[in-house]
């Protein structure tokens, strides 16, 4: 009885130790050189992991973005710094019912842009921090995947980019989840405890 509760005892350890991979996790995009349009959204930096499917999103946000505004030739009007919005998006939006999130805020406030059509506005001070988000319980879903996201909120019928990103860091921090198997090691060394108290 005693080699079985000291081998209860090595898998407890062992599942604890699996448990120690349910970590935070940061995924950073480097922006600058991003074009972005009205016409549709545009992703950067696409990635997946299985170990990140169902990991919960913790927190996100941006950093010292900066950008060019568009005044494109042809528009009747410049592109609108306060029209950008950067976010962080799933690959594939709806790819499985209750996976696809998409959260965005809008870096400028500046509610103009360029002077004459073929120049541009420069817009600074893009900084977002979303804080603690994870009682919301989004989570990237089960495919484990996720991008940085933008878009303009006007397209100006030229089918031209709206602007140019020249700095900025997006960046999303979640949850990774533990295997199911170690918490399966878990529940079953417990119960042998418990059943040892019994005797």
């Amino acid at each position: 009885m005693k080699s079985v509760m000291l081998s209860m005892g090595g898998l407890l350890g062992f599942a604890m130790a699996g448990l120690a991979s349910a970590d935070l996790v940061t995924v950073e995009w480097d922006i600058s050189s991003e074009s972005y349009n009205g016409e549709s959204v545009s992703l950067y930096g696409l990635q997946q992991e299985p170990a990140w499917a169902d990991a919960l999103l913790v927190s996100w946000g941006y950093e010292d973005v900066e950008a060019d505004i568009y005044w494109n030739e042809g528009a009747s009007f410049s592109n609108w710094a306060s029209e950008v919005r950067l976010g962080i998006s799933d690959i594939d939006l709806g790819d499985t019912e209750g996976d696809a999130y998409f959260w965005v805020a809008a870096p400028f406030p500046d509610q103009f842009g360029a002077d004459e059509p073929g120049s541009f506005y420069h817009a600074t001070g893009g900084n977002f921090d979303s804080g603690d988000i994870s009682g919301l319980g989004y989570t990237l879903g089960s495919e484990g995947d996720i991008a940085a996201a933008a878009y303009s909120t006007w397209a100006d019928g030229t089918g031209l980019s709206s602007g140019l990103f020249t700095s900025g860091t997006v960046w999303v921090t979640f949850e990774t989840v533990p295997s199911p198997g170690g918490l399966a090691i878990i529940g079953l060394a417990g119960f042998c405890r418990r059943g040892r108290r019994r005797h």
